[in-house]
């Protein structure tokens, strides 16, 4: 996915942006990191989501599970199911991140 080329080319735009020794205006700079924060935020959404939904419809279903059979101690089942299951979804979707973080990059670091 070269997404290490992406991130050099971003460090040497970095470069150019804010050269080494100058000074810096305020409203030179303050956009740009509140704009990086929400791509940040809007990324890691976008990255944790499916173990999010995936670890609620456990809960769920747990519950539903408890209401009918009162016995099963939940706690014991549910917290290495949910770890599991967490890690699973986690692995598989890691196959999508490039193409989830790849374009944010070039828009947010490259600025193209």
């Amino acid at each position: 996915s070269n997404q290490h080329h992406t991130m050099f080319r971003a460090l040497a735009e970095s470069y150019k942006a804010f050269p080494i020794g100058a000074s810096v205006a305020m409203d030179q700079w303050f956009s740009a990191v509140m704009e990086a924060s929400k791509q940040i935020f809007i990324i890691g959404w976008k990255v944790s989501l499916p173990v999010f939904v995936a670890t609620f419809v456990i809960e769920i279903v747990v519950g539903y599970v408890t209401r009918i059979q009162p016995q099963i101690n939940t706690m014991v089942v549910t917290a290495p199911l949910k770890l599991l299951v967490g890690i699973v979804i986690l692995g598989a979707s890691l196959s999508f991140m490039p193409r989830v973080i790849g374009p944010v990059m070039e828009t947010m670091v490259l600025r193209r």
